[in-house]
């Protein structure tokens, strides 16, 4: 079972290549570490690895406030919204940041 929150995407490049309001997909056992029952902000620091229509593959190099049960996380981008780029700037390999709320 998959369980989706809500992201922003943020290309770490020298030129951001988006800033998106997004889905983040993670498995239901890799929950956040949460303080007091309270909703908690995670963070993941990655590359896209795959593109696959409206998902993005993001290979995990750093995160906080969760522990990934494996090396990738996935975000949907179907109802994405742009403010600095567009999709068409998305591209295997590219360095992103996904600041989510749990």
């Amino acid at each position: 079972m998959k369980t989706h929150h809500m992201a922003i995407i943020i290309g770490l490049a020298a030129t951001p290549i988006l800033y998106a309001q997004v889905p983040l997909t993670l498995q239901e056992q890799n929950q956040p570490a949460l303080q007091n029952n309270f909703v908690e902000n995670v963070e993941v620091k990655g590359q896209i690895t795959a593109i696959n229509d409206n998902i993005l593959t993001i290979n995990v190099f750093e995160t906080e406030h969760f522990q990934p049960g494996g090396n990738t996380v996935e975000a949907d981008i179907q109802y994405a919204q742009f403010k600095h780029g567009n999709r068409a700037d998305l591209r295997q390999n590219a360095l992103v940041e996904i600041e989510a709320i749990w």
